[in-house]
């Protein structure tokens, strides 16, 4: 089954480095939609406008960490639900938990296996999509509960009524 262009999901990447971004946007051509930015600040602009799906984002940028990029996101209401994926070179694990702490989905060292990462993100936007669906029955039924108290409170009042 073909997907339309509308029902691609949209996947940013943000890397300092030209040639690795175009390089992980052809990998994921296939299946998503990608933007690429080469700074921090650009990122964060292209992701308040664009509002992917999800990030791929390197540590080592000129202008603004990656995880000073994950913090600011996870502390705006309208990116904190955007997950993110460290893709990095640096391997000591005190990187790894940085990037955990500061709100990461994931974290894949450069140099990237293009399967694995096509995995990890089907997953974890799979997962997106699954707690979205959840959140919007859980509200549902929390608007039901709601309406079904106000009849229940509207009917005893005109029944209050009635008795006097």
């Amino acid at each position: 089954m073909m997907e339309t262009a509308e029902s691609r999901q949209l996947i940013a990447i943000v890397d300092d480095e030209i040639t690795s971004a175009q390089l992980l946007a052809m990998h994921l051509q296939e299946d998503y939609d990608t933007c690429i930015a080469t700074t921090g600040t650009e990122a964060l602009t292209m992701i308040k406008s664009r509002k992917p799906d999800l990030i791929l984002l390197d540590i080592m940028l000129p202008d603004i960490s990656g995880y000073e990029i994950c913090l600011t996101l996870k502390s705006n209401k309208e990116t904190t639900k955007i997950p993110v994926i460290f893709v990095t070179g640096l391997e000591e694990t005190e990187n790894e938990e940085l990037g955990f702490e500061a709100g990461a989905a994931d974290y894949l060292l450069k140099p990237i296996n293009s399967q694995i990462m096509k995995v990890r993100i089907a997953r974890i936007l799979d997962n997106t999509m699954y707690i979205e669906f959840l959140e919007n029955m859980m509200s549902q039924r929390e608007l039901t509960i709601d309406s079904l108290r106000q009849n229940a409170k509207e009917m005893l009042e005109r029944s209050g009524e009635k008795a006097n």
